[in-house]
């Protein structure tokens, strides 16, 4: 996730990931309100989670809070099922070849 502070310094307090669907994830990374974004600059934070069973799509939240009574937020993101990754070794021409 990117977080952008506008126009003032904010201050993380925690990053969390939350499984609603098909995953049971539920990790929280405290900050304990040692991480300042400063005005006009970006935070990232990364989660891999797994989903319970990778055949059917999920659902999980990803979210930030802040510290000086500033409200967080979270975002839902759909984890969709598109099948296997292909394995098979090839060149990029004979990938780009496949869909012609």
């Amino acid at each position: 996730m990117r977080v952008f502070a506008g126009d003032q310094d904010i201050i993380v307090d925690a990053e969390f990931l939350i499984g609603t669907v098909n995953c049971d994830e539920n990790r929280r990374r405290e900050r304990d309100c040692s991480v300042t974004i400063a005005a006009g600059d970006n935070y990232y934070f990364i989660y891999e989670g797994n989903l319970i069973d990778a055949l059917i799509d999920g659902e999980v939240q990803l979210g930030i809070d802040f510290c000086d009574q500033v409200d967080g937020f979270v975002t839902t993101i759909e984890v969709r099922n598109n099948d296997t990754v292909a394995t098979d070794f090839g060149s990029w021409d004979t990938l780009k070849a496949q869909y012609r």
